[in-house]
């Protein structure tokens, strides 16, 4: 007895060795890769916060406010803005607990074999590169966040403890979406569905409600005080508005084609998912009913980026794993060999998923942002013009960058001589957009910068008709009349 529980513990052991392996193999490229352009937002926003500056009143971006603690706690980790590692330890690190999350809960939806299959599953799936998986975006905070709803939902849905589960559901519910709004679909419809069982079972859900928006309330007043407590939320109100006309101005067709994308490159998971679907087995509704409700969300709000579809790889592994699952007793049911065929079956299927991913194992950390991230070396010349500012100017000058690189006054550790320090603001259509132009002009004649960084526009601020070119005539001005250039 006590032989083959040792042999037990080997096993689980050598799982987890070999799980983190394929974990860290697939990312350990990528730690210390140069920032993309949100990544140098989000920092260069911590960077103003750490400085005394105001989320979105004094430096705008229409991010929401969670992301800006993670770069903040990486500024703290590391004074030197060039070493991105512990930003990406840190994001990895949010990753792995999302994966061992997602296997915790499989365990208890159906054995405690299952959980290795989706914590691999979750691993395979998520190493896609057109969800740009290893950026340290604020996707990653959001499926930790969801990871947990889900966690605290499959464990605790049963419990006595009314007060405890839906305060702490509530909490985490205000931490996921504060993060990424893209949240809202999975969570109200797991909030939804939770509310009707509990109303099943007592006859009433006023305490869950009650208590699940005690929860809500604490969470947001914890991240959002800081922002709101400067201009009574003002401020925050106006990245609302903006985050509305955010999404109207991409084609609608883009989440329908990174759909279709990813599911032709999981064509093994597709097939399964597939017969799944008409397959005569228990299966599970809630996780059904998740899946499809979130992918029907990222259609209607128009999903521009391979990115927002990360909100379904728990759903999607822990789908996947259950119907492993049914196809494995199937096999093993065949003959003597029937083990050795289900456990090659599950292996070639973890294999199969994570095949699109396959070129992480070998980019180094510069390839890789230049390869996946618009195919050019923008954001890897980033440092080296940075470095170059730093040389020339004072830590009290400003500089300006046009165009989206934002990573540059990261880098180089200089204020942008407006609260709008790329063109996002500028470019897409929307009310404030002519305010926000003239705002930016008025600073940069108050704020005379000592360097502009002519890093180009936006693809389509010179083409659109609805773009004003009154920044772009200024700016352009400024550099005939008032400035040499020196590179």
């Amino acid at each position: 007895m006590l032989k083959k529980l040792k042999n037990i513990e080997i096993k689980i052991l050598f799982l987890w060795l070999l799980l983190f392996l394929f974990f860290i193999s697939f990312r350990i490229n990528s730690i210390g890769a140069p920032l993309e352009r949100d990544q140098g937002a989000y920092g260069y926003v911590a960077q103003q916060i750490v400085n005394g500056q105001v989320l979105y009143k004094d430096v705008f971006d229409h991010k929401p406010p969670v992301i800006y603690y993670f770069y903040i706690l990486a500024n703290w980790i590391s004074k030197n803005p060039y070493n991105t590692i512990p930003l990406g330890i840190i994001f990895a690190t949010l990753s792995f607990l999302s994966m061992v999350l997602t296997g915790l809960i499989s365990k208890k939806l159906f054995d405690k074999e299952s959980m290795f299959i989706a914590m691999f599953l979750f691993n395979a799936f998520f190493v896609h590169p057109i969800l740009t998986p290893f950026y340290a975006n604020t996707e990653i905070p959001m499926l930790t966040g969801l990871t947990i709803c889900l966690f605290i939902y499959v464990y605790f849905k049963n419990s006595k403890h009314i007060f405890a589960k839906w305060f702490i559901y509530g909490f985490f519910v205000s931490f996921t979406l504060l993060s990424k709004q893209i949240a809202l679909s999975p969570l109200v419809i797991l909030t939804l569905i939770w509310f009707y069982q509990e109303f099943r079972a007592n006859k009433t859900v006023l305490s869950p409600i009650l208590y699940f928006t005690i929860g809500n309330l604490a969470s947001s007043a914890l991240i959002l005080l800081p922002v709101i407590i400067q201009d009574k939320g003002a401020s925050f109100y106006e990245t609302l508005i903006f985050n509305l006309h955010y999404l109207k101005n991409f084609p609608t067709q883009n989440a329908v084609l990174i759909s279709i994308s990813l599911f032709i490159n999981w064509f093994a998971t597709t097939s399964l998912i597939a017969w799944g679907m008409f397959a005569k087995h228990k299966q599970n509704k809630t996780l059904w009913a998740l899946l499809l409700f979130t992918l029907a969300w990222l259609y209607l709000i128009n999903a521009p980026y391979g990115h927002y579809f990360i909100i379904i790889i728990p759903i999607i592994s822990l789908i996947t794993t259950g119907l492993i699952l049914e196809v494995v007793k199937k096999i093993e049911e065949i003959d003597k060999f029937g083990k050795l065929f289900a456990n090659v079956f599950v292996v070639f299927s973890i294999l199969l998923t994570c095949l699109p991913g396959i070129s992480f194992l070998y980019l180094n950390a510069t390839n890789d942002i230049n390869y996946f991230h618009y195919r050019n070396k923008i954001f890897s010349q980033s440092p080296i013009v940075a470095k170059e500012i730093e040389k020339i100017t004072s830590k009290e000058d400003y500089v300006f960058v046009t165009g989206m690189q934002p990573e540059i006054n990261y880098y180089s550790r200089r204020k942008s001589p407006s609260r709008f320090f790329y063109d996002f603001p500028y470019v897409l259509e929307h009310p404030l957009r002519l305010d926000y132009e003239i705002q930016t002009i008025k600073a940069l004649e108050k704020n005379k910068p000592k360097i502009i960084v002519h890093a180009g526009y936006s693809a389509n601020i010179k083409k659109e008709e609805h773009v004003s070119k009154i920044l772009i005539s200024y700016i352009e001005n400024e550099i005939a009349n008032n400035y040499t250039e020196i590179n």
